[in-house]
């Protein structure tokens, strides 16, 4: 039995509301979605992952002289401990990438200061520069895990970063890419940007219910990744590099969907929950790939 004064149960904690945010907005209908005010569309063009963060993190777009400040910090953290590069190189190379990442970004408290103190939780005594100092460092060192996994999983040496580079492009120099156009760079860019930021999804909720323990950033991170990492999740990204690795050439696209949907499987990569129409991200990188295929003819996904 219930009363008035008795929450209903609901699965899934579907129309709930836990939480307000102002960081982003989504407008499901209409296919809009901004970061603090501005579309996602004017920061692909014209901002870049660094000055997207900052907007992100702090509520407005940063000076000439912040941006710099951000970059530079986040840059001393892009080359990894040597004993968290050991780490990855002891794991079995079957691991999953969003498995090590997790592990990965879990041990950095190990490595830099991202103890949360209650008694300054308490006094409100935290402020803009911690925020800037931890945030640059889960940054920094983020990208650099995800690269220097791929490689290890593929027989490779880690690359060091290049200080001179921006985070876009030392990124794909860290992965090993050759011949770096700057359309592959603005291209990666724009990707970063417009991953940065969907409102209270299941993996910053889980940040948030983490957080609200104070435990520390890198913890809080971590138990974020491993919500993402769920198929119904940021895992779908997983099985659709699966699936178009099984479709090898242009012929065997069409046999390769037949089959799929005779069997009443998943296409994954089609549609988002929160959109009734065409996923706005998708429309910005649709054309940016286009761009790419034409620079780099001869890609078997160009016909996807």
């Amino acid at each position: 039995m219930t009363d008035s004064s008795t929450h209903l149960y609901s699965p899934g904690l579907v129309g709930i509301i836990a939480t307000e945010s102002s960081v982003s907005n989504i407008n499901g209908k209409k296919g809009i979605l901004s970061y603090r005010g501005y579309s996602i569309e004017e920061l692909a063009q014209k901002s870049t992952f660094e000055e997207t963060s900052y907007l992100l993190l702090f509520g407005e777009l940063p000076t000439s002289a912040q941006l710099k400040e951000f970059t530079s910090k986040v840059t001393q953290y892009r080359d990894l401990p040597e004993e968290l590069v050991l780490i990855l190189k002891a794991l079995p190379k079957h691991t999953r990438p969003m498995d090590v990442l997790q592990m990965a970004v879990s041990s950095l408290g190990t490595f830099y200061d991202l103890e949360v103190s209650p008694e300054k939780v308490k006094g409100k005594k935290y402020d803009d520069e911690y925020f800037l100092n931890t945030s640059a460092a889960l940054i920094g060192a983020l990208g650099s895990i995800v690269a220097a996994w791929h490689r290890i999983r593929n027989g490779d040496e880690p690359i060091s970063s290049k200080p001179d580079c921006a985070y876009a492009e030392n990124f794909l120099h860290i992965l090993g890419a050759e011949k770096i156009t700057p359309l592959m760079t603005r291209i990666m860019d724009a990707t970063l940007v417009l991953h940065g930021e969907h409102t209270i999804n299941a993996s910053t909720f889980t940040a948030m219910v983490t957080s609200s323990t104070l435990a520390n950033a890198s913890q809080v991170v971590a138990s974020a990744i491993g919500s993402l990492s769920g198929p119904l999740h940021g895992g779908a990204n997983e099985k659709v590099i699966a699936m178009l690795q099984k479709i090898e050439s242009k012929e065997e696209i069409r046999p390769w969907l037949d089959e799929t949907l005779k069997a009443k499987n998943v296409v994954w990569g089609m549609g988002h929950r929160e959109y009734s129409v065409k996923d706005p991200r998708a429309n910005i990188l649709t054309d940016m790939v286009q761009e790419l295929f034409d620079e780099r003819e001869g890609w078997c996904y160009r016909y996807i």
